[in-house]
């Protein structure tokens, strides 16, 4: 599931590349004042922000998801942390407007989250990483 959590925030960036025109149009609505150039270093800074955290969480997840697979409980308790906040975050985001193709990998992303918890917590998986004695 975490390769499938990265590999949605890949195509996020992707979805957010081509929604840079619904950005500068949210910007705009907020900032009627802004004139072309304000609204162009506002929409890039948000845009290569949100791309360059994007593209930190997939290598993080790729990286972390290694990590598990290696039967390393830091790395369970840290994914176990991340899939929380990625929840949190998912339902709080939903409360601002965006596209719906945003609006949908949000969603995707807030389920994959919660199933990155539900298989961690499980016996088999508390198991498998508990240090052998």
């Amino acid at each position: 599931l975490m390769w499938a959590s990265a590999a949605l925030g890949v195509v996020g960036v992707i979805v957010l590349l081509f929604s840079k025109n619904s950005i500068r149009s949210a910007v705009l609505k907020k900032n009627p004042s802004y004139d072309t150039d304000k609204l162009n270093t506002v929409v890039n800074a948000a845009v290569v922000t949100d791309v360059v955290g994007a593209l930190l969480f997939v290598v993080l997840y790729v990286w972390l998801s290694r990590q598990l697979l290696k039967g390393r409980n830091w790395a369970r308790m840290t994914a176990l942390v991340f899939a929380g906040l990625g929840v949190l975050f998912g339902l709080l985001s939903l409360a601002n407007p965006t596209a719906a193709a945003t609006r949908v990998l949000e969603l995707v992303t807030v389920v994959i989250d919660l199933g990155i918890i539900y298989f961690l917590v499980q016996k088999p998986s508390v198991q498998f990483f508990r240090p052998l004695r």
